[in-house]
């Protein structure tokens, strides 16, 4: 959630700007984006025997708990401010059926393509931002988002043999991007008031309620979890939904929010990383041409969005 507060140039609640002139790399804004880079891999290793609404339900559920007993061991408030109660149930609506997405979307395509696709949503965030708030892109800004969707026709272009439908696979993923701007920017109010611990405990807890009753009806597994499997979804759970936003916040309030952000280009690095390792997925020259025009195109949006926010 911070992390979506700084790609739109609204800074987190609390978040600390270090002093001009130093330097603190973002170790701990590195090791949340490498969790996250690992997630897709976990997510198809769990899915060999949880079904995806299943899989989904249950991140969620420890996640939240997990940050609902940090926050009463820290003293923190647990609710958001209640005018902001609201739209954080709306947000935990657009969370389910974004993690349904991607989830869904793993069942049909790999690791590495979903890695690149949603390398993507930075340049999505910042269309959003220059049609609901008036944060123009420039010719840069334009070019580089161009070239980034050129990029994940690239990606989808690359031949599966594994995955028969890896097209609608892609397809999934690459609506996943627009489900997670509009949870983005429509996080960005309550986020100002309520800071995002807050905010995301609320948004997962009510996706997490609405995604068991879809669970309940359709069934959790598939098959009886084995280790490999119950292993994935509780590094799912605790690593990449809960750790991993305690990281970021971290990261943020020590290295500064710009700095930390640029960890998240390393994001499908990781994932083809872990995916070779793990999951035994090929790199096609396609992909990795595709992937490099994903990245060039995510980098020219960040410039030209940096460039426009100092001349103002």
């Amino acid at each position: 959630m911070q992390r979506i507060a700084k790609l739109v140039r609204l800074p987190a609640r609390g978040a600390v700007v270090p002093p001009a002139g130093s330097f603190s790399f973002p170790w701990l804004g590195l090791l949340a984006v490498l969790f996250w880079g690992a997630s897709f891999v976990a997510i198809r290793i769990a899915l060999e025997a949880y079904s995806p609404a299943g899989l989904v339900s249950l991140r969620l559920v420890l996640a939240t708990v997990f940050l609902g007993a940090v926050s009463r061991w820290k003293g923190r408030a647990l609710l958001p401010e209640p005018a902001d109660r609201k739209r954080c149930l709306l947000l935990g609506a657009i969370l389910s059926g974004h993690m349904l997405l991607q989830t869904h979307g793993l069942v049909y395509t790999s690791a590495i393509h979903t890695g690149w696709i949603i390398g993507l949503t930075p340049l999505t965030i910042a269309v959003g931002a220059h049609v609901a708030f008036g944060q123009r892109l420039g010719a840069l800004g334009w070019l580089g988002t161009g070239l980034g969707f050129l990029g994940v026709l690239f990606v989808s272009l690359d031949a599966l043999p594994d995955f028969e439908q890896a097209r609608f696979g892609d397809g999934l993923q690459l609506l996943s991007c627009g489900t997670w701007t509009l949870y983005s920017l429509l996080a960005l109010r309550p986020v100002r008031s309520s800071g995002g611990w807050r905010v995301t405990t609320l948004a997962m807890g009510s996706a997490a309620s609405v995604l068991v009753v879809v669970a309940c009806v359709g069934g959790f597994t598939t098959t009886p979890p084995g280790l490999r499997a119950t292993a994935a979804l509780a590094f799912l759970a605790l690593a990449c939904s809960a750790l991993a936003f305690v990281l970021w916040m971290v990261s943020q309030e020590r290295a500064g929010a710009q700095r930390t952000a640029t960890t998240l280009y390393a994001e499908p690095l990781f994932t083809m990383l872990f995916a070779t390792l793990l999951l035994e997925e090929s790199l096609g020259w396609r992909v990795a041409v595709g992937g490099l025009a994903v990245l060039v195109g995510t980098g020219l949006v960040a410039r030209d969005t940096r460039r426009r926010a100092t001349s103002r």
